[in-house]
């Protein structure tokens, strides 16, 4: 290797010092710069990773990513969503003495409804609903609930009776409401008096 002046160079032991017609040389070494090279590629790569992401997760301009399309102005309001499954248990008797009252329990849980009123239908004829709807406030929606109630009722004449009691509740979304209903069949042989 030779200076600009022509003069030979012998390299020492350190990287950046080279000796050249018994002057000491400082020579750049080349390694510096191939480590800017380097960091300056590592900073870039980490900076467009980072863009990159901003628009993917953080729901860029450019319709890349999690943005949704604007609804069109005309079109329908969303439907108020489906309540949580009413689920409704009858407990009660399946052999009575006619004239005799019968006692059943009914319980009812729902995930996210009110009660609204009882249904009952005593294969006699005899049918009742009490169903009364409270109105939704603008705000707040109607919480989980749930409960146990008795009814009683007293068969006329003996013979065999499809009995269905059952729960409504409503929900709210918004000033919206949605009803549900939910009932249990039993069958009730009802024996004449003795």
């Amino acid at each position: 290797m030779k200076t600009r002046d022509g003069l030979p160079v012998q390299a020492g032991s350190d990287a950046g010092v080279a000796v050249a017609d018994d002057r000491l040389l400082v020579v750049r070494s080349q390694r510096p710069r191939g480590r800017l090279v380097i960091a300056l590629i590592a900073v870039l790569s980490v900076a467009v990773l980072v863009a990159i992401g901003l628009r993917w997760f953080g729901g860029g301009s450019d319709g890349v990513g999690t943005e949704s399309p604007a609804a069109p102005a005309n079109a329908a309001p969303a439907a108020p969503a489906a309540p949580a499954p009413l689920l409704v248990e009858v407990q009660g008797p399946a052999t009575i003495v006619a004239g005799e009252p019968a006692r059943f329990t009914v319980t009812w849980a729902d995930g996210a409804g009110a009660f609204s009123g009882p249904t009952e239908e005593w294969g006699d004829g005899v049918g009742v609903s009490s169903e009364k709807q409270q109105s939704c406030p603008n705000s707040a929606a109607v919480a989980a609930q749930g409960d146990t109630y008795v009814v009683r009722h007293t068969f006329a004449e003996a013979g065999t009776y499809t009995v269905r009691l059952g729960v409504s509740t409503y929900t709210c979304t918004g000033a919206d409401s949605g009803t549900e209903d939910a009932s249990q069949t039993l069958t009730v042989r009802v024996l004449p008096v003795s």
